[in-house]
């Protein structure tokens, strides 16, 4: 076969895959997103901006002047949705607290990215995931480099810092691989709970178990917030049982991208603050950065 028909052909097997990739992402995130378990993982890995990439490449890649401009039309449009729901203009306001989460992703101790966040931020509490190897030594060594802090290292890489009292911190599994710890405080005279949450990872494990045991441990309580590495976006149907009794701080008032990974490329919204209902959300944003995979998350909120 001559090497032009070759071209040919795999440029044109290679357009019909792109095409159908976008339009698989499109009908996904319309009508199915996550909530079936074989849909899911095409779900996480194909996000409204890399299936209006993919309708975009289509649209170059098509042959027909009305069949690129349908494919470039529909590109724009998934791409402008996607931009208007995620991206905020807001200013920051002032409130009286502020929270911080951040995937760490397994650094080598002291983490002076971490330190320097801390210390710009002066945050009331934060979670840690993925701190591993942040133990008891550890702990006391960023307590050294940040006056005024109590760090406590929790299973599985979940770590809180605090800017008050703490009582104790509960294990609770969720099953498939997730886990969070229950850290009881004491902030500015107010007792509240805080659930570090690290949901697995593994794209073929159904989020629906861990988010729905999540939610059960986390319903009905007052003065708490519930933050992490969710590894699961907040378009997934199995957090509506979380969104009873709880507001996520990045679909508020917020600037910038809501999407937290990777690499500062907004694809996935997957660390995420949740505040009780008795938590009036402020302000939000990421922070850019470099130093992880994931973007640290930045909240600021008052009690009503």
């Amino acid at each position: 076969m001559p090497v032009g028909k070759i071209f040919r052909a795999t440029r044109w097997l290679i357009g019909k895959g792109i095409l159908a990739a976008g339009l698989v992402g499109l009908i996904l995130s319309v009508a199915v997103r996550d909530s079936h378990a074989l849909a899911a993982p095409v779900f996480y890995a194909l996000p409204l901006p890399v299936t209006g990439g993919f309708l975009a490449l289509a649209a170059w890649m098509a042959h027909g002047k009305w069949r690129r401009r349908i494919l470039a039309c529909l590109a724009v449009g998934v791409l402008g949705f996607w931009f208007v729901r995620s991206y905020g203009w807001a200013w920051p306001a002032q409130a009286q607290w502020k929270a911080i989460t951040w995937n760490l992703g397994r650094p080598k101790h002291p983490f002076q990215p971490l330190v320097a966040l801390v210390r710009a931020e002066q945050p009331d509490v934060m979670t840690l995931v993925e701190s591993d190897g942040l133990g008891p030594a550890e702990a006391q060594g960023y307590e050294r480099l940040l006056p005024g802090y109590r760090v406590i290292p929790g299973p599985a890489g979940l770590t809180c810092i605090v800017r008050g009292e703490i009582f104790d911190g509960s294990t609770i599994p969720l099953g498939d691989g997730g886990g969070m710890v229950n850290f009881r405080l004491r902030i500015r005279g107010e007792r509240v709970d805080v659930f570090a949450v690290d949901i697995d990872a593994e794209p073929r494990i159904p989020r629906r178990r861990q988010l729905e045991s999540l939610a059960k441990f986390t319903q009905g309580r007052t003065h708490t917030l519930v933050m992490g590495d969710f590894n699961t976006p907040v378009e997934s149907v199995w957090l509506a049982g979380l969104r009873v009794g709880y507001q996520s701080a990045l679909e508020g008032r917020h600037r910038g991208f809501r999407e937290t990974w990777f690499y500062d490329l907004p694809l996935l919204s997957l660390d995420q603050i949740w505040m009780s209902r008795d938590f009036q959300p402020v302000f939000a944003s990421r922070r850019l950065t470099l130093a992880s995979d994931h973007a640290p998350v930045v909240a600021t909120f008052d009690v009503r």
